[in-house]
């Protein structure tokens, strides 16, 4: 039995179609209505994981540090000091205008 889906309700449900789609179902998404997708399974099923040479692979991998190093964090520009009270607008606007905006 196919499952018909609007748009949103697959963006809120993709875990679970997903599930329904790999157990053999097909799910049909619809736009304002109308059938705009089909998921399926794929044609081709699944390769087996050969797990002998997965093992062999990650064995010659070099081994990961627990913790990843964190980036430096640039440095700062400090912050000029915020004035305690607000200023009024005849000091404000006379020092706005002698700074560079941008």
């Amino acid at each position: 039995m196919d499952e018909t889906v609007s748009l949103a309700e697959v963006k809120a449900r993709l875990g679970e179609l997903t599930a329904l789609v790999a157990a053999g179902e097909e799910v049909v998404i619809t736009q304002w209505g109308k059938p705009v997708a089909r998921l399926s399974r794929p044609d081709t099923p699944c390769r087996p994981v050969n797990l002998k040479l997965m093992r062999e692979l990650t064995a010659r991998m070099p081994e990961q540090p627990e913790q990843p190093e964190q980036p430096e964090q640039p440095e700062q520009p400090e912050q000029p000091e915020q004035p305690e009270q607000p200023e009024d607008s005849e000091t404000f606007m006379p020092r706005m205008r002698g700074k560079s905006r941008f």
